[in-house]
């Protein structure tokens, strides 16, 4: 193993061991605005984190979000969702990065489910013309 990947595996140790008092309620804290105005897609999404983690609260370094995105967006599924995951893994633990999850994923969940029993619970006569050929 290189020295550079030792001291990458260091970093991420550190700050995993530095940061896990505080970390639901950090978590919380940062991340509870994210769902409600990440509007744009994936290419939104990480603008965001890379702002919110990267610039403003420095938890990671450029290098590390840009190695952490490219593994992101490799494997399969939402890569900003994986993202965001792994962001608060690192920072804070697995505990952490679950509840990170489903702070961003539940709003849009919710949003979603009321919208679909709303459409389906009223007849298409009511429904505006555009509602009824959107696939």
């Amino acid at each position: 193993m290189s020295t550079e990947h030792v001291e990458k595996a260091d970093e991420m140790t550190t700050l995993v061991e530095e940061n896990k008092t505080n970390c639901f309620w950090e978590v919380f804290t940062n991340y509870w605005p994210l769902p409600f105005i990440s509007f744009g897609g994936p290419p939104m999404h990480v603008a965001l984190f890379h702002d919110k983690f990267v610039n403003k609260n420095e938890w990671l370094s450029d290098r590390m979000f840009a190695e952490i995105f490219a593994i992101s967006a490799s494997l399969p599924g939402p890569a900003s969702t994986q993202l965001g995951y792994t962001v608060a893994l690192i920072r804070s633990g697995v505990c952490a990065a679950i509840f990170a999850f489903l702070i961003w994923s539940v709003p849009g969940a919710l949003f979603l489910a009321l919208l679909g029993s709303f459409v389906g619970g009223t007849s298409s006569s009511d429904l505006p013309d555009w509602v009824l050929f959107v696939e």
